[in-house]
C-alpha cells in the first residue's frame, strides 16, 4: 500500500532500496559498499546541486551589477558613523582629524595580535585617500566577508571584533542596496541562496564535504538524524 500511494519519485527511490538491499544479501562485497541511506543521500545532493548552481548564477549577477556601480556616488556617512561609535565602545581612539587615524592602546583588544591585525587592515584601507564610489564599497563589503569567514580561522577572530565588521558590512550594503535597485535584488538572491546552503552545512557539521565525490553518502548517513532524538534533528529538518 505504501508504495502503491507513493508518488513515481518515490517509487523509483523505493525501488533502488530494494534492489540494494537484495544485493546485499546475495553479496558480502555489495553490502559493504552500498547501503539503503545513500538513496536518502542521493535526493539531498540533487537539491544540494540545484542551490550551488542557483548561488553561483546569483553570484555573477551580482559582480555584473557591481560593475555598473562604477563612478556612482552613495552615501556611506551613516555607516562609518556607526562603525566609529562601534570602535569606541570597544576602547578603540579613532580620529578623522587631519587624516584617520587609531590606536588600540587600552582598548579590549589590546596586545591580541590577530583582532589589532585584521582591523589595522581595514582601517588602513578606509584611510587611504581616494574617491570613493559604490563599486569601492562594494569591494570592502567582500573585504569583510574574506576577513569573517578565512581569517576568524586563521587569526582568532571572535567577539565583538566580527560583530562590529559584520554591522559594518550590512550598513554598507544597505546604503547600496536603498541606492541601486538592481544591484540590491541580485544580492539579496545571492545572500538567499548562501544562506539556505549554510544552513544546511551547519546541520551537516563541518566535516561533511557537500560538494564532495562521496557526499550522498555522508548526507545520507547524517539523514537518520530525522528519525532520532539528537539535538541536530530539528536544525536538519
Amino acid at each position: 500500500a505504501m508504495v502503491r500511494d507513493a508518488t513515481p519519485t518515490a517509487r523509483e527511490k523505493m525501488r533502488k532500496m530494494l534492489d540494494i538491499v537484495d544485493g546485499s544479501m546475495r553479496n558480502e562485497e555489495f553490502r559493504a559498499l552500498n547501503r539503503v541511506d545513500d538513496v536518502v543521500g542521493e535526493s539531498i545532493t540533487k537539491r544540494t546541486r540545484v542551490l550551488l548552481r542557483a548561488n553561483k548564477a546569483a553570484g555573477e549577477r551580482v559582480n555584473a551589477a557591481a560593475k555598473a556601480l562604477k563612478g556612482e556616488a552613495v552615501d556611506v556617512q551613516p555607516a562609518m558613523q556607526r562603525f566609529k561609535a562601534d570602535l569606541e565602545e570597544m576602547g578603540v581612539k579613532l580620529s578623522t582629524d587631519g587624516g584617520v587615524s587609531w590606536s588600540f592602546e587600552g582598548s579590549d583588544i589590546e596586545g591580541l595580535d590577530g583582532l589589532e591585525s585584521s582591523l589595522n587592515k581595514l582601517l588602513q584601507r578606509l584611510a587611504k585617500p581616494r574617491a570613493v564610489d559604490a563599486q569601492a564599497v562594494h569591494r570592502m563589503k567582500r573585504q569583510i566577508d574574506e576577513t569573517v569567514t578565512y581569517g576568524k580561522r586563521a587569526e582568532g577572530l571572535g567577539g565583538n571584533t566580527v560583530r562590529i565588521m559584520k554591522a559594518l558590512r550590512r550598513n554598507l550594503d544597505q546604503a547600496l542596496d536603498q541606492r541601486f535597485p538592481v544591484y540590491k535584488e541580485a544580492n539579496d538572491r545571492f545572500s538567499q541562496t548562501r544562506g539556505a546552503l549554510d544552513a544546511l552545512q551547519d546541520a551537516a557539521g563541518k566535516r561533511i564535504d557537500l560538494t564532495g565525490d562521496n557526499a550522498e553518502t555522508a548526507l545520507g548517513t547524517l539523514s537518520r538524524r530525522v528519525l532520532g532524538n539528537q539535538v541536530s534533528r530539528q536544525d536538519l529538518l
